[in-house]
């Protein structure tokens, strides 16, 4: 007869622990259930892809301010017109 699944407070995460002992046999790793290495690199994968989009958002806010600041005849410099600049300028910064 089959047991009756535990959902306690660790009860419900018995299938991922099996499914991490399966996936460590395969892959060959010494203990039968080692999931902290994985769980600590994606953790720190995760942190850095989020820590580079914070980046990129705060380079954008910062370069759409400075185009916004610049005169016609800086703007002329490189080909560009003040309709431009306040296009580019007043775009959201998670947009590209």
């Amino acid at each position: 007869m089959a047991q009756a699944p535990i959902f306690g407070l660790w009860g419900c995460f018995g299938p991922i622990k099996e499914g991490i002992m399966i996936f460590n046999r395969i892959a060959g790793f010494a203990g039968p259930f080692q999931p902290v290495s994985l769980i600590h690199d994606g953790l720190w994968r995760s942190l850095g892809l989020a820590f580079g989009l914070l980046q990129l958002w705060w380079r954008r806010v910062d370069e759409r301010r400075s185009i916004l600041l610049l005169s016609d005849r800086e703007l002329q410099d490189f080909g560009a017109n003040r309709m431009w600049a306040l296009t580019e300028g007043s775009k959201p910064f998670w947009r590209a």
